[in-house]
């Protein structure tokens, strides 16, 4: 399953010294899709460690069927030293969470805690109807804030954007864009008369 398979490799990069046989032998046998609760039971196991750990999650939204339903029991049932944090353009709605939140046991932030609201947009000077074509949306305000124009477009927002980076960076984003996950050796290879060690740290910055 894609999705254990992620999560280990995830956890054993920072913690390869932790014992991984009964995941990996499972993970090597195969199972259907439906049968994934004996190596997600694995991977809890796993996970257990003092001090307490977190685990972040991104894209949730993308996640539908088994996955979903793993991810649901992995959180409900992970060890108590475990955190999660799950990213997503909606928010997931588990059966466990109406208890969670009773208890609360969790930390929900929606769109309303996201986007600025209108007084704070006043306050950085735009007028209403720039507040109305941003959205009130970080990267939108930010760009109209730049370019001094309001413009709601996805596409022409991000050339602004694009256009208000330094060069260096912007020829470092564009070679690293082909890999999903890039590691700072993976830079350095690609871009080695570039400060690849600095450009990725300014990226992660912007």
């Amino acid at each position: 399953h894609s999705l254990l398979i992620y999560l280990r490799a995830a956890w054993k990069r920072h913690h390869p010294e932790q014992p991984s046989e009964a995941l990996d032998n499972l993970l090597r046998q195969g199972f259907p899709p439906q049968r994934w609760r004996p190596a997600a039971d694995a991977l809890g196991c796993l996970l257990d460690t003092d001090p307490p750990r977190c685990l972040i999650v991104d894209d949730v939204h993308h996640l539908e069927g088994e996955a979903l339903s793993l991810l649901e029991y992995l959180v409900q049932f992970s060890p108590a030293s475990l955190g999660w944090v799950l990213l997503g353009r909606e928010s997931v709605e588990f059966d466990f969470l109406p208890s969670w939140r009773m208890r609360c046991w969790v930390c929900e932030t929606g769109v309303a805690q996201l986007k600025f609201q209108t007084e704070e947009l006043l306050a950085l000077g735009l007028t209403p109807e720039q507040i109305e074509a941003t959205g009130g949306w970080p990267m939108a305000v930010d760009a109209c804030r730049r370019s001094g124009e309001a413009d709601s477009d996805p596409d022409r927002l991000l050339a602004q954007v694009w256009k208000g980076l330094p060069d260096d960076l912007r020829q470092f984003l564009s070679r690293c864009s082909v890999f999903e996950y890039l590691s700072p050796p993976q830079a350095l290879q690609l871009c080695p008369e570039l400060d690849a060690q600095s450009l990725l740290q300014r990226a992660a910055e912007q």
